[in-house]
């Protein structure tokens, strides 16, 4: 693999595979917004070439990269807005995911690049499951979970006409050192080194966490020897009830504090986990995860209390 494009390039993870591309000197046309966007984790990087296109242009790609369009080997497509807040439950801005993710994978075709990976989310299969159950308990928050299920199933209706190769990779819950991680082990962190007492749901459901480090590593993996027609499912495979991993956390961050379960409604779906082919990637790849938990949580809070 010696050059890819990258969507969302200045993204939450799309930033720091760039990165670690960047280290692995292989090319990368970084794909980004509008000249609007910070792109200060990426610009300057060996080999790394900004190329600002919107979503919504996805199909002029193949104008806008013209000098590099020679010999790309993967598209990478991480681009989706949305993600946090009030725009999670944005049917319009959902919608428009699902489009440009079409358009995406439309301009890598006619690219003739080999493979596409779409980076996808664990809440798919959360929305599958309750649809399939017939509960009616989804609901406009579940809209961001929708939007990239849809989108998988529509990308693999059109990857069925063409040449290029469609790799999902389902990733599973993130955490990292990083500004722009928003999920319920740095918001844990954050609250038990500034006090003692922190309320959670149930936390019966099940989890299985993965450092941002191992992720990328993982998605590299997929576009050097992912087979076409698997589903990649990207976590540590600790798969556990949230309350013991929180528990585990405490004991590194804050032995003494008060963890109040059931406190704040589980509005989702627990997943078995036997939706999942866990071990396929590993199966194809021979890829596994380095940073065990425990490392992890110490990472986080040196970078926390050395940053905020």
């Amino acid at each position: 693999m010696k050059k890819v494009i990258v969507t969302g390039a200045n993204g939450f993870i799309g930033s720091r595979f760039v990165k670690y591309l960047s280290e692995e000197s292989i090319e990368v046309l970084a794909i980004v917004k509008n000249n609007k966007e910070n792109v200060d984790s990426i610009a300057g990087l060996f080999g790394v070439h900004i190329i600002y296109c919107d979503m919504s242009e996805y199909d002029t790609l193949p104008q806008k990269i013209s000098n590099y369009r020679v010999d790309i080997d993967v598209f990478y497509h991480f681009a989706w807005a949305g993600v946090f807040d009030e725009e999670r439950s944005n049917y319009q801005v959902q919608l428009n995911n699902m489009f440009c993710s079409c358009k995406a994978f439309l301009a890598a075709s006619n690219l003739r690049i080999q493979k596409f990976i779409y980076i996808t989310s664990i809440h798919e299969y959360g929305v599958l499951k309750q649809f399939m159950e017939g509960t009616n308990k989804i609901n406009s928050l579940q809209l961001y979970g929708v939007g990239k299920l849809t989108a998988h199933l529509m990308l693999s209706c059109l990857a069925s006409d063409s040449k290029t190769c469609f790799f999902p990779v389902v990733i599973t819950n993130v955490y990292a050192a990083n500004d722009l991680c928003q999920c319920v082990i740095n918001k844990t962190i954050q609250k038990l080194l500034t006090g003692n007492t922190a309320e959670f749901t149930h936390g019966r459901q099940l989890c299985d966490f993965i450092y941002l480090d191992d992720v990328i590593k993982g998605i590299k993996e997929v576009g050097l020897k992912g087979i076409a027609g698997h589903n990649y499912y990207l976590g540590s495979c600790q798969i556990m009830p949230l309350y013991k991993y929180l528990e585990r956390l405490k004991q590194i961050v804050n032995p003494d504090a008060i963890m109040e379960y059931g406190k704040i409604p589980f509005p989702g779906t627990s997943l078995t986990y036997s939706e999942f082919d866990i071990h396929q990637l590993y199966i194809d790849t021979g890829f596994k995860t380095e940073v065990l938990f425990e490392e992890g949580i110490k990472k986080i809070v040196e970078w926390m209390k050395n940053n905020h």
